[in-house]
Protein backbone atom coordinates (compact mmCIF):
# COMPACT_ATOMS: atom_id res chain seq x y z
CA UNK A 1 0.00 0.00 0.00
CA UNK A 2 1.20 3.34 -1.04
CA UNK A 3 0.89 5.77 2.02
CA UNK A 4 2.25 9.53 -0.22
CA UNK A 5 -1.17 10.62 -1.16
CA UNK A 6 -2.14 11.11 2.50
CA UNK A 7 -3.03 15.22 2.42
CA UNK A 8 -3.40 16.13 -1.44
CA UNK A 9 -6.34 18.06 -2.66
CA UNK A 10 -6.15 17.85 -5.99
CA UNK A 11 -8.29 19.48 -8.86
CA UNK A 12 -6.61 18.43 -12.04
CA UNK A 13 -4.12 15.51 -13.27
CA UNK A 14 -1.76 16.35 -16.30
CA UNK A 15 -0.47 13.07 -17.75
CA UNK A 16 2.69 13.60 -20.28
CA UNK A 17 3.38 9.44 -22.01
CA UNK A 18 6.99 9.58 -22.82
CA UNK A 19 6.53 7.36 -26.23
CA UNK A 20 8.80 4.06 -25.61
CA UNK A 21 10.72 4.93 -22.76
CA UNK A 22 11.71 1.85 -21.18
CA UNK A 23 12.86 1.52 -17.32
CA UNK A 24 16.24 1.78 -16.96
CA UNK A 25 16.25 4.48 -19.41
CA UNK A 26 14.22 6.97 -17.00
CA UNK A 27 15.89 10.03 -16.27
CA UNK A 28 17.42 10.87 -12.78
CA UNK A 29 16.27 14.66 -13.19
CA UNK A 30 12.81 13.13 -13.37
CA UNK A 31 12.64 10.33 -11.18
CA UNK A 32 14.14 12.65 -8.65
CA UNK A 33 11.00 14.95 -9.23
CA UNK A 34 8.66 12.40 -7.22
CA UNK A 35 7.74 9.26 -6.19
CA UNK A 36 8.39 6.74 -8.68
CA UNK A 37 6.94 2.87 -10.05
CA UNK A 38 8.34 0.48 -11.75
CA UNK A 39 5.19 -0.70 -14.16
CA UNK A 40 3.96 -3.57 -16.11
CA UNK A 41 2.68 -1.65 -19.48
CA UNK A 42 -0.33 -3.55 -20.70
CA UNK A 43 1.05 -3.63 -24.23
CA UNK A 44 3.99 -3.31 -26.24
CA UNK A 45 2.50 -0.67 -28.88
CA UNK A 46 1.04 2.49 -28.58
CA UNK A 47 -2.66 1.64 -29.33
CA UNK A 48 -2.85 -1.29 -26.58
CA UNK A 49 -1.33 0.24 -23.83
CA UNK A 50 -2.73 3.60 -24.11
CA UNK A 51 -6.25 2.27 -24.27
CA UNK A 52 -5.46 0.30 -21.19
CA UNK A 53 -3.62 3.55 -19.39
CA UNK A 54 -7.11 5.76 -20.34
CA UNK A 55 -9.70 3.20 -19.64
CA UNK A 56 -7.98 0.79 -16.69
CA UNK A 57 -8.75 -1.98 -18.62
CA UNK A 58 -6.76 -5.13 -19.75
CA UNK A 59 -6.47 -5.37 -23.53
CA UNK A 60 -8.35 -7.92 -24.08
CA UNK A 61 -11.66 -6.32 -22.38
CA UNK A 62 -11.35 -3.16 -23.74
CA UNK A 63 -10.89 -4.58 -27.36
CA UNK A 64 -8.61 -2.51 -29.00
CA UNK A 65 -5.56 -4.86 -31.03
CA UNK A 66 -4.30 -2.61 -33.93
CA UNK A 67 -4.46 0.41 -35.19
CA UNK A 68 -7.93 0.18 -37.22
CA UNK A 69 -10.10 -0.58 -33.64
CA UNK A 70 -11.45 2.35 -32.10
CA UNK A 71 -12.02 2.65 -28.13
CA UNK A 72 -15.81 2.04 -27.26
CA UNK A 73 -15.51 1.78 -23.79
CA UNK A 74 -15.50 5.31 -21.41
CA UNK A 75 -12.31 6.91 -20.83
CA UNK A 76 -10.31 9.33 -18.59
CA UNK A 77 -11.81 12.05 -21.07
CA UNK A 78 -15.28 11.39 -20.10
CA UNK A 79 -15.00 11.53 -16.26
CA UNK A 80 -18.18 13.86 -15.33
CA UNK A 81 -17.84 17.79 -14.20
CA UNK A 82 -14.45 17.56 -16.08
CA UNK A 83 -12.98 19.70 -18.38
CA UNK A 84 -10.36 17.47 -20.80
CA UNK A 85 -7.62 17.99 -23.10
CA UNK A 86 -5.41 15.99 -25.02
CA UNK A 87 -2.49 16.52 -27.35
CA UNK A 88 -0.24 14.90 -29.50
CA UNK A 89 2.07 17.06 -31.43
CA UNK A 90 4.45 13.67 -32.09
CA UNK A 91 1.45 12.66 -34.87
CA UNK A 92 -0.26 15.76 -35.37
CA UNK A 93 -3.99 15.94 -36.37
CA UNK A 94 -4.11 12.61 -38.49
CA UNK A 95 -2.13 10.69 -35.58
CA UNK A 96 -3.56 7.08 -35.54
CA UNK A 97 -3.90 6.88 -31.95
CA UNK A 98 -6.04 10.03 -32.38
CA UNK A 99 -8.23 7.58 -34.25
CA UNK A 100 -7.91 4.96 -31.72
CA UNK A 101 -9.04 7.20 -28.98
CA UNK A 102 -11.92 9.10 -30.60
CA UNK A 103 -9.99 12.26 -29.10
CA UNK A 104 -8.76 15.34 -31.17
CA UNK A 105 -6.30 17.59 -29.97
CA UNK A 106 -8.58 19.60 -27.96
CA UNK A 107 -7.57 22.50 -25.23
CA UNK A 108 -3.81 23.45 -24.87
CA UNK A 109 -2.56 23.14 -21.63
CA UNK A 110 -2.30 27.10 -21.65
CA UNK A 111 -5.43 27.44 -21.66
CA UNK A 112 -7.72 24.87 -20.15
CA UNK A 113 -9.91 25.58 -16.92
CA UNK A 114 -9.47 23.55 -14.14
CA UNK A 115 -10.55 21.26 -12.99
CA UNK A 116 -9.39 18.77 -15.86
CA UNK A 117 -7.89 16.45 -16.82
CA UNK A 118 -4.92 16.63 -19.66
CA UNK A 119 -3.26 13.59 -21.38
CA UNK A 120 -0.39 14.35 -23.82
CA UNK A 121 1.94 12.08 -25.96
CA UNK A 122 5.23 13.14 -26.97
CA UNK A 123 7.48 11.26 -28.99
CA UNK A 124 9.96 10.29 -26.51
CA UNK A 125 12.13 7.59 -27.51
CA UNK A 126 10.34 6.74 -30.48
CA UNK A 127 11.66 6.41 -33.91
CA UNK A 128 12.87 8.05 -36.26
CA UNK A 129 15.78 9.65 -34.57
CA UNK A 130 16.97 13.21 -34.52
CA UNK A 131 16.08 15.02 -37.95
CA UNK A 132 15.73 11.73 -39.93
CA UNK A 133 12.68 10.47 -41.35
CA UNK A 134 11.79 7.09 -41.03
CA UNK A 135 13.21 5.93 -44.59
CA UNK A 136 16.27 8.20 -44.48
CA UNK A 137 16.95 6.82 -40.72
CA UNK A 138 17.01 3.29 -42.39
CA UNK A 139 19.21 4.74 -45.16
CA UNK A 140 21.34 6.67 -43.77
CA UNK A 141 22.18 6.01 -40.31
CA UNK A 142 25.17 3.40 -38.71
CA UNK A 143 22.74 0.59 -37.20
CA UNK A 144 25.30 -0.80 -34.81
CA UNK A 145 24.00 -0.57 -30.83
CA UNK A 146 26.43 2.51 -29.48
CA UNK A 147 24.87 4.49 -32.49
CA UNK A 148 21.37 3.49 -31.88
CA UNK A 149 21.45 3.40 -28.16
CA UNK A 150 23.29 7.09 -28.55
CA UNK A 151 20.24 8.54 -30.85
CA UNK A 152 17.85 6.99 -28.42
CA UNK A 153 19.18 8.93 -25.50
CA UNK A 154 19.39 11.77 -27.16
CA UNK A 155 15.78 11.82 -27.86
CA UNK A 156 15.12 10.93 -24.11
CA UNK A 157 16.87 13.85 -23.31
CA UNK A 158 14.39 16.23 -25.57
CA UNK A 159 11.22 14.67 -24.63
CA UNK A 160 12.72 15.58 -20.85
CA UNK A 161 13.34 19.23 -21.85
CA UNK A 162 9.67 19.88 -23.52
CA UNK A 163 8.60 18.08 -20.24
CA UNK A 164 10.39 20.60 -18.25
CA UNK A 165 9.12 23.45 -20.15
CA UNK A 166 5.02 22.15 -19.14
CA UNK A 167 5.83 22.07 -15.94
CA UNK A 168 6.60 25.94 -16.03
CA UNK A 169 3.60 26.41 -17.73
CA UNK A 170 1.90 25.13 -14.87
CA UNK A 171 3.71 26.88 -12.55
CA UNK A 172 3.30 30.20 -14.02
CA UNK A 173 -0.33 29.52 -13.99
CA UNK A 174 -0.12 28.58 -10.32
CA UNK A 175 -1.68 25.68 -10.93
CA UNK A 176 1.17 23.18 -9.24
CA UNK A 177 -0.57 22.99 -5.86
CA UNK A 178 -3.56 21.76 -7.74
CA UNK A 179 -2.18 19.29 -10.10
CA UNK A 180 -1.00 16.20 -9.68
CA UNK A 181 1.30 15.43 -12.82
CA UNK A 182 1.77 11.47 -13.48
CA UNK A 183 5.11 11.54 -16.29
CA UNK A 184 5.41 7.70 -18.00
CA UNK A 185 5.47 5.61 -21.04
CA UNK A 186 3.53 3.54 -22.82
CA UNK A 187 6.33 0.73 -23.58
CA UNK A 188 10.06 -0.02 -23.89
CA UNK A 189 12.05 -0.15 -26.82
CA UNK A 190 14.77 -2.40 -27.89
CA UNK A 191 18.13 -1.32 -28.80
CA UNK A 192 19.95 -4.44 -29.92
CA UNK A 193 18.97 -6.62 -27.37
CA UNK A 194 17.56 -10.23 -28.16
CA UNK A 195 18.57 -9.32 -32.25
CA UNK A 196 16.05 -6.74 -32.76
CA UNK A 197 15.27 -3.55 -32.69
CA UNK A 198 11.76 -1.07 -31.86
CA UNK A 199 9.22 -2.47 -29.91
CA UNK A 200 5.28 -4.13 -30.16
CA UNK A 201 7.03 -7.56 -30.01
CA UNK A 202 7.81 -9.82 -28.36
CA UNK A 203 7.18 -9.24 -24.57
CA UNK A 204 10.47 -8.93 -23.13
CA UNK A 205 11.86 -6.97 -19.91
CA UNK A 206 12.64 -3.92 -22.03
CA UNK A 207 9.58 -3.78 -23.67
CA UNK A 208 7.51 -4.59 -20.57
CA UNK A 209 8.75 -2.70 -18.14
CA UNK A 210 8.23 1.43 -18.16
CA UNK A 211 8.47 4.01 -15.36
CA UNK A 212 5.39 5.85 -13.78
CA UNK A 213 6.24 9.23 -11.63
CA UNK A 214 3.96 11.04 -9.73
CA UNK A 215 4.72 14.54 -9.51
CA UNK A 216 3.28 16.91 -6.73
CA UNK A 217 4.84 19.63 -4.16
CA UNK A 218 3.29 17.20 -1.75
CA UNK A 219 4.85 14.22 -2.27
CA UNK A 220 7.81 12.51 -1.04
CA UNK A 221 10.61 11.83 -3.50
CA UNK A 222 11.41 8.07 -3.56
CA UNK A 223 11.54 5.11 -5.50
CA UNK A 224 8.39 2.90 -4.29
CA UNK A 225 9.01 -0.51 -3.56
CA UNK A 226 5.54 -1.65 -5.10
CA UNK A 227 5.43 -2.31 -9.16
CA UNK A 228 2.01 -1.50 -10.45
CA UNK A 229 0.59 -1.67 -14.01
CA UNK A 230 -1.14 0.85 -16.73
CA UNK A 231 -4.58 -0.22 -15.55
CA UNK A 232 -3.77 0.74 -12.20
CA UNK A 233 -3.70 5.16 -13.19
CA UNK A 234 -7.33 5.45 -14.07
CA UNK A 235 -8.98 3.75 -10.74
CA UNK A 236 -6.48 5.84 -9.08
CA UNK A 237 -7.26 9.16 -10.71
CA UNK A 238 -10.83 8.70 -10.80
CA UNK A 239 -10.33 8.54 -6.86
CA UNK A 240 -8.17 11.27 -6.35
CA UNK A 241 -10.73 13.62 -8.16
CA UNK A 242 -13.23 11.81 -6.38
CA UNK A 243 -15.26 11.38 -9.68
CA UNK A 244 -16.35 8.22 -11.48
CA UNK A 245 -17.67 6.34 -14.70
CA UNK A 246 -21.34 5.29 -14.12
CA UNK A 247 -21.82 1.63 -14.64
CA UNK A 248 -17.41 1.37 -15.24
CA UNK A 249 -15.91 -1.12 -13.38
CA UNK A 250 -12.03 -1.21 -13.68
CA UNK A 251 -9.57 -4.23 -14.22
CA UNK A 252 -6.74 -2.32 -11.90
CA UNK A 253 -7.37 -0.74 -8.33
CA UNK A 254 -6.69 2.77 -6.24
CA UNK A 255 -2.54 2.30 -5.80
CA UNK A 256 -2.92 4.39 -2.81
CA UNK A 257 -5.85 1.82 -1.21
CA UNK A 258 -3.53 -1.40 -1.75
CA UNK A 259 -0.53 -2.51 -3.20
CA UNK A 260 -1.48 -4.06 -7.04
CA UNK A 261 -0.43 -7.57 -7.78
CA UNK A 262 0.95 -9.50 -10.86
CA UNK A 263 0.20 -7.52 -14.16
CA UNK A 264 -1.24 -8.67 -17.80
CA UNK A 265 0.80 -8.07 -20.88
CA UNK A 266 0.39 -8.62 -24.14
CA UNK A 267 1.83 -8.56 -27.20
CA UNK A 268 0.71 -8.01 -30.82
CA UNK A 269 2.18 -8.12 -34.68
CA UNK A 270 -0.40 -6.97 -36.95
CA UNK A 271 0.19 -6.24 -40.37
CA UNK A 272 -2.40 -5.09 -43.09
CA UNK A 273 -3.16 -8.12 -45.32
CA UNK A 274 -6.14 -8.21 -48.12
CA UNK A 275 -7.73 -4.81 -46.77
CA UNK A 276 -7.54 -5.68 -43.07
CA UNK A 277 -5.63 -5.55 -39.82
CA UNK A 278 -4.82 -9.48 -39.23
CA UNK A 279 -2.94 -10.69 -36.01
CA UNK A 280 -0.13 -12.98 -37.19
CA UNK A 281 2.13 -12.72 -33.89
CA UNK A 282 0.24 -12.81 -30.11
CA UNK A 283 1.80 -13.16 -26.43
CA UNK A 284 0.53 -13.55 -23.11
CA UNK A 285 2.50 -12.73 -19.70
CA UNK A 286 1.92 -12.22 -16.64
CA UNK A 287 4.45 -9.99 -14.59
CA UNK A 288 5.66 -8.94 -11.43
CA UNK A 289 8.59 -6.65 -10.76
CA UNK A 290 10.91 -9.47 -10.56
CA UNK A 291 10.26 -11.23 -13.75
CA UNK A 292 7.27 -12.66 -15.83
CA UNK A 293 5.72 -15.31 -17.89
CA UNK A 294 5.71 -15.65 -21.29
CA UNK A 295 3.21 -17.73 -23.58
CA UNK A 296 2.81 -17.07 -27.06
CA UNK A 297 -0.33 -18.22 -28.98
CA UNK A 298 -0.06 -17.09 -32.45
CA UNK A 299 2.87 -16.86 -34.47
CA UNK A 300 4.98 -20.27 -33.47
CA UNK A 301 4.08 -21.54 -37.13
CA UNK A 302 4.11 -17.98 -38.58
CA UNK A 303 7.73 -17.18 -37.29
CA UNK A 304 9.08 -17.25 -40.92
CA UNK A 305 6.64 -14.63 -41.86
CA UNK A 306 6.79 -12.75 -38.91
CA UNK A 307 10.94 -12.47 -39.55
CA UNK A 308 10.70 -11.59 -43.11
CA UNK A 309 7.81 -8.67 -42.47
CA UNK A 310 10.35 -7.20 -39.55
CA UNK A 311 13.36 -7.94 -42.33
CA UNK A 312 11.76 -5.39 -44.40
CA UNK A 313 12.39 -2.44 -42.11
CA UNK A 314 14.24 -1.26 -39.68
CA UNK A 315 15.74 -4.91 -38.62
CA UNK A 316 16.44 -5.59 -41.71
CA UNK A 317 19.03 -2.80 -41.46
CA UNK A 318 19.83 -4.11 -37.64
CA UNK A 319 20.31 -7.71 -39.22
CA UNK A 320 22.89 -6.33 -42.37
CA UNK A 321 24.97 -4.83 -39.59
CA UNK A 322 24.29 -7.91 -37.09
CA UNK A 323 23.61 -11.22 -38.98
CA UNK A 324 24.96 -13.24 -36.47
CA UNK A 325 22.30 -12.21 -34.24
CA UNK A 326 19.03 -13.63 -36.15
CA UNK A 327 19.00 -16.62 -35.36
CA UNK A 328 18.87 -15.59 -31.74
CA UNK A 329 15.62 -12.95 -32.46
CA UNK A 330 13.64 -15.28 -34.60
CA UNK A 331 14.39 -18.20 -31.38
CA UNK A 332 12.79 -15.46 -29.10
CA UNK A 333 9.62 -15.05 -31.59
CA UNK A 334 9.23 -18.79 -32.16
CA UNK A 335 9.52 -20.08 -27.93
CA UNK A 336 6.26 -20.78 -27.12
CA UNK A 337 7.07 -20.62 -23.46
CA UNK A 338 9.62 -18.10 -21.81
CA UNK A 339 10.73 -17.25 -18.53
CA UNK A 340 12.10 -13.80 -17.64
CA UNK A 341 13.77 -13.43 -14.21
CA UNK A 342 12.30 -14.29 -11.23
CA UNK A 343 8.63 -14.34 -11.33
CA UNK A 344 6.66 -14.44 -7.67
CA UNK A 345 4.01 -16.60 -9.24
CA UNK A 346 3.93 -20.14 -10.56
CA UNK A 347 3.97 -20.85 -14.57
CA UNK A 348 0.68 -22.46 -14.06
CA UNK A 349 -0.66 -19.60 -11.63
CA UNK A 350 -0.22 -17.30 -14.37
CA UNK A 351 -1.54 -19.26 -17.22
CA UNK A 352 -4.71 -19.32 -15.36
CA UNK A 353 -4.44 -15.76 -14.90
CA UNK A 354 -4.37 -15.37 -18.26
CA UNK A 355 -7.10 -17.50 -19.38
CA UNK A 356 -9.31 -15.56 -16.57
CA UNK A 357 -8.08 -12.41 -18.27
CA UNK A 358 -8.89 -13.73 -22.13
CA UNK A 359 -12.22 -14.42 -21.57
CA UNK A 360 -13.23 -11.38 -20.24
CA UNK A 361 -13.27 -9.70 -23.94
CA UNK A 362 -14.89 -6.50 -24.70
CA UNK A 363 -15.22 -5.26 -28.22
CA UNK A 364 -13.95 -2.12 -29.79
CA UNK A 365 -15.00 -0.81 -33.10
CA UNK A 366 -13.36 -1.62 -36.78
CA UNK A 367 -12.82 1.49 -38.68
CA UNK A 368 -11.04 2.40 -41.51
CA UNK A 369 -8.04 4.80 -41.74
CA UNK A 370 -7.85 7.29 -44.19
CA UNK A 371 -4.85 8.20 -46.00
CA UNK A 372 -3.57 10.57 -44.53
CA UNK A 373 -3.29 8.19 -41.06
CA UNK A 374 -2.01 5.30 -42.90
CA UNK A 375 0.94 7.81 -44.13
CA UNK A 376 1.51 9.31 -41.28
CA UNK A 377 1.89 5.72 -39.21
CA UNK A 378 4.24 4.74 -42.17
CA UNK A 379 6.49 7.53 -41.12
CA UNK A 380 6.75 6.08 -38.13
CA UNK A 381 7.64 2.95 -39.29
CA UNK A 382 3.72 0.78 -38.44
CA UNK A 383 3.49 0.03 -42.15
Amino acid sequence: MTEFSNGIDISNVYIFISDALRWSALPESISNKGVTFKTVSAGCATMRSVSSIVTGLNPPRHGVSSWTDQLTEPTLFDLPNLNSGFYNPAAGEDGGLNVVLDQQSKNTLDTIEPPFVYLERDQGGHAPYADYSYEEMLSDMDHTKPVISDHYNSMIKQSVVRFEERLRLLEDRGLREDTLIIFLSDHGELLGEYGLVSHSSPPVPELVYVPTVFIHPKIERNNNVDTIGHIDLMPTISDLLDVQLSNQSFDGINIFEKSPGPRYNDAMYSRPILRKDRTIYHSNGIWDGEGGHVFTSKGKLLTPLIGLKKSRGWNRKYWKTNPSEIPMAIRCFASPYRKYGNPQTTKDKALKKINTIQNEKGSSKEIKLDDSVEEQLKDLGYR
